[in-house]
């Protein structure tokens, strides 16, 4: 009954170009930086790679002053090295700057803080985890409105135009279907809906094929597993969306089954995109199929492996505009490579090739379920002992949970306590009294490219 009443609103009452007239304006008055952003975008998109470039090292030298100056973590390197951030030289003495590993933001969180008001403004936020245990860091408020911006031009690279409808099968989402009332109204205006993909069945897909066919999204934002699952359901139902111009994949692997399967369902391009919470908004592929990194935005580069020099390389990200937190050479733990030459776009941002990003197991239920990892992630935040953990799945009534921790006493009070407060949640999730094996290995083996799996789906890989 709703869905017919929104539906009449669209068509009947306001009219589908009315409406996105509505949301447009809407948009503008709440977010009018973003969209001066965007349009500033738009235009230097189609710089050459020289300008950008340099328009980038200009953006990195600003930071640079500013963490030498007020975060106390970088005055030594920059005093140590002999680095004068106002005459710093690229890429010679930026390359001197240590890296910064995930476990040095952990243990050095304070010290890496700005002594600015860009701090007391930021929002604390964590990674999504899918290269080991989330890390906690600051966002600076423009970065959020920055990653709003690129989303919207790179939206547009698939013809999407202010106004029209985006679909977010997200983790983050906060709302099930079918919406109330007032939240589908709030949909219509506000041109944008984020769904939870944490977990998944035939149901929630029927619900997900009602809801396209009535905002009518022109994008789909999704991990590509839960795009591709659902694009399998479907082709299997018959099912054909319409009016969508292209399904943006992110936070993990896009791999070519599911680029294929997805394709074939939405009758559009997908396109991969890249970045991480820590580093919004890295790169993106174009219409070309070109993987296009924002080099305006970010610091990006490519280290040689000492033991594979010659292969894929690790991606080492600066965000140019987070002044509350700043972190200058952030190994995100993603593997990819610089690609020589120019797009027939015509776009001017340098390109890139990903090789073994995050790629993420799913859990299944005894009922058909699929649980999304993400849910596992965040089941053991807070939980400081730990270094690191693993789930594994052997088959469909249990879970082995595999701790690295740290060395304290009394470990197993703690295995206990930990026991206690996650499988509650667990089994909650999972519809299922599924045990849980806990058990502490010293050092938890990590892929053949050094990335840790949180998440083991061993009954997938057996087949």
């Amino acid at each position: 009954m709703l869905f017919a009443v929104i539906r009449a609103i669209r068509l009947y009452f306001l009219g589908n170009s009315m409406l996105k007239y509505l949301s447009s304006l809407i948009y503008n008055l709440r977010y009018g930086r973003v969209v001066q952003l965007s349009k500033e975008f738009a235009i230097r998109q189609w710089w050459s790679s020289e300008d950008l470039l340099r328009f980038g090292d200009q953006r990195a030298r600003s930071l640079a002053i500013h963490s030498s100056k007020n975060v106390a973590y970088y005055r030594q390197p920059f005093n140590y090295l002999g680095i004068d951030p106002t005459q710093i030289a690229f890429p010679e003495d930026w390359n001197r700057l240590p890296v910064l590993e995930k476990d040095t933001l952990r243990t050095q969180y304070n010290g890496l803080i700005a002594e600015t008001e860009h701090a007391k403004r930021a929002r604390e936020n964590n990674s999504g985890g899918s290269t080991g245990k989330p890390v906690a860091f600051l966002s600076d408020l423009t970065l959020y409105e920055i990653m709003a911006a690129n989303m919207r031009l790179v939206f547009s690279w698939a013809g999407w135009r202010p106004g029209e409808m985006v679909f977010h099968l997200w983790g983050g989402g906060d709302k099930e279907l079918p919406l109330t009332f007032w939240a589908h109204i709030k949909a219509v205006l506000s041109g944008y809906l984020v769904l939870p993909v944490y977990s998944y069945d035939e149901n929630v897909f029927m619900q997900w094929w009602k809801a396209l066919n009535t905002y009518h999204p022109t994008i789909i934002y999704a991990y590509p597993s839960v795009a591709s699952d659902f694009s399998k359901w479907l082709k299997s139902k018959g099912f054909q969306p319409k009016s969508l111009k292209g399904v943006f994949c992110s936070a993990e692997v896009l791999l070519p089954g599911h680029r294929k399967v997805i394709e074939e369902a939405f009758k559009c391009k997908v396109y991969n995109q890249y970045g991480s919470r820590e580093t919004p908004s890295v790169a993106c592929e174009c219409p070309e199929g070109n993987m296009h990194l924002f080099v305006d935005l970010n610091r990006v580069e490519f280290l040689d492996q000492p033991e594979d020099p010659g292969g894929p390389k690790r991606i080492i990200v600066t965000p140019l505009e987070n002044y509350a937190q700043p972190l200058l050479r952030y190994d995100l733990g993603d593997m990819g490579s610089p690609k020589t030459g120019s797009c027939p776009c015509g776009r001017g941002y340098p390109l890139m090739e990903m090789s073994l990003g995050r790629q993420n197991d799913h859990i299944r239920t005894l009922n058909g379920r699929i649980i999304y990892p993400s849910f596992f992630i965040h089941l053991l935040d807070g939980q400081k002992w730990v270094k690191r953990f693993q789930f594994r799945q052997r088959n469909l009534e249990s879970l082995d949970l595999v701790l690295e921790t740290e060395s304290i006493p009394d470990i197993q009070k703690h295995v206990d306590r930990l026991i206690s407060e996650i499988l509650p949640h667990l089994r909650d999730m999972m519809r299922s009294e599924i045990k849980l094996n806990v058990r502490i290995e010293p050092f938890i083996g990590r892929t053949a490219t050094g990335k840790h799996r949180f998440v083991i789906d061993e009954l997938e890989e057996q087949k």
